[in-house]
């Protein structure tokens, strides 16, 4: 048994460290979903702080614009509400009235996958990227394009199946089945 090679000096601290280690996986295990959900909060909190910035202060807005010529967005499933508004803003052209100006030619990329969102607990939420989707497609293509990607080449027909049968059966009416 490895403790009885230990000084007396480790012994102890092993104790201690086995000791307060049962208990503390048990106080791990009921931080988690607080911890959870107070950096979800956080999150949202520093969102909305960040996008009343750029709405109350155009000349920051301005800036940022300048500064950031090119702006990539992946996993574009997963943002909140706030998080597109501040992506339509810093992407928006370069006018005072962003309405006029929703997207500079050129400067938005977005990639995502509802199928694969997972962050509805951070406040994501499909129809976030449904509203951005509906309207890529309305823009003109000089401003925006939405384009689906439907071929899956890291998977086999089997697995493409199975998941076409079950995402066709759980997103009845919005889901476009994938080819191998």
């Amino acid at each position: 048994h490895p403790v009885r090679h230990m000084r007396r000096d480790q012994r102890a601290r092993h104790r201690r460290y086995n000791h307060t280690g049962r208990h503390s996986y048990e106080k791990v295990q009921e931080l988690v979903v607080p911890i959870t959900e107070l950096v979800c909060d956080c999150m949202l909190r520093i969102s909305e702080q960040a996008e009343k910035l750029l709405t109350e202060h155009p000349e920051v807005l301005k800036k940022l614009k300048k500064r950031y010529t090119k702006i990539y967005v992946d996993e574009f499933q997963d943002t909140t509400g706030v998080q597109t508004g501040i992506i339509k803003l810093l992407s928006g052209g370069y006018g005072d009235d962003v309405t006029e100006n929703v997207f500079a030619e050129d400067k938005l990329l977005v990639v995502g996958d509802p199928k694969q969102s997972i962050y509805r607990f951070t406040g994501a939420e499909k129809a976030v990227y449904d509203a951005m989707d509906r309207l890529m497609k309305e823009l003109p293509d000089t401003l925006a394009e939405s384009v689906s990607l439907d071929t899956n080449f890291r998977s086999n027909k089997t697995v493409v199946d199975w998941v076409n049968q079950s995402f066709g059966q759980l997103m009845t009416g919005a889901y476009s089945p994938m080819n191998t």
